[in-house]
């Protein structure tokens, strides 16, 4: 097992109903899994940029350095949305 929390699952699921509910029940938007990601990191490398919202507004700090010395817009920015067109 992975120690991923309900909250990391239904962040990179991009749920953003279930988050705020994990949220306004007390979830710690700040917990680590066993590698040491949160549930901002798997939202923004999913490209759930509600969730992502979601979390910053819960106060996740926007600068926080994660894993591999990058912050969530870096997370967010490596993100290859499926619809995304590429120059060629």
């Amino acid at each position: 097992m992975l120690g991923v929390t309900p909250l990391m699952a239904a962040a990179y699921g991009g749920y953003d109903e279930l988050v705020a509910l994990l949220l306004a029940h007390g979830a710690d938007p700040t917990a680590t899994d066993r590698v040491g990601k949160t549930a901002m990191e798997y939202a923004a490398a999913q490209g759930h940029t509600a969730v992502v919202q979601r979390l910053l507004d819960a106060g996740v700090d926007v600068n926080r350095i994660y894993k591999n010395n990058l912050t969530a817009l870096m997370w967010a920015a490596g993100y290859d949305h499926p619809d995304a067109t590429t120059a060629g």
